[in-house]
């Protein structure tokens, strides 16, 4: 009798053991279970804010080339005009002129429509709890007209950092940031323009390109 209620008794303490195993491997799996569902918010939280800083990154990159090479299609206009003297001959160049000024108009226009809803939209929309940085301006103004007509935009004084020269985007939400900048490119070398080979003139064979950054 003795023997068998040794037994018993460690048969018990055997069940109440793995009983005890048990529920540590289940808190531990739930604990497991909390982290990967958390890594999973996170990875999905900055993967929808990269989403959301490329969009305005890539539509300013596209504005601002578009409207650089659209100088130079006016500036070739207004060197042709110059040489032009009849009227009559004039008139198909002209009218070449104010479509491509309209077309700069309506580019500056819609880029600040879309610098308005992104404050009122908190970013892409989507949430909240998002915390966008204004959107940069394009920081461009035309000049008075001349004899020759509109004349090409130009960099307004102050409103362009010709040392940097980039532009940069920013929206974070908790302790996630997504960043990107879109930066001059020189078309004659494969590096980025730097501080000693800027200079405040436009350089409008530049392309600008987008690219993301961590911070």
């Amino acid at each position: 009798m003795g023997l068998e209620r040794r037994f018993k008794k460690q048969g018990g303490n055997v069940q109440v053991l793995m009983l005890l195993l048990c529920s540590v491997f289940v808190v531990a799996g739930f604990g497991t279970l909390g982290i990967f569902r958390a890594w999973r918010f996170q990875m999905e939280t900055q993967l929808r804010l990269n989403t959301c800083i490329g969009k305005p990154a890539q539509t300013f990159r596209d504005s601002l080339n578009s409207l650089l090479k659209t100088n130079q299609r006016i500036r070739k206009i207004r060197a042709a005009l110059a040489v032009i003297v009849l009227p009559s001959s004039q008139a198909p160049l002209r009218a070449l002129l104010q479509t491509a000024v309209l077309y700069q108009e309506g580019l500056l226009l819609k880029w600040d429509a879309n610098c308005a809803a992104w404050i009122v939209n908190r970013g892409c929309g989507l949430h909240y709890s998002d915390f966008p940085n204004p959107l940069p301006r394009l920081g461009l103004f035309r000049p008075p007209p001349d004899p020759l007509g509109p004349r090409p935009l130009e960099w307004s004084p102050g409103g362009f950092s010709f040392r940097e020269r980039r532009f940069r985007f920013r929206i974070s939400h908790s302790a996630r940031v997504a960043a990107a900048e879109v930066l001059q490119r020189s078309e004659n070398t494969n590096d980025w323009k730097t501080s000693e080979e800027q200079s405040e003139a436009m350089d409008e064979s530049a392309n600008w390109t987008a690219e993301w950054k961590w911070r």
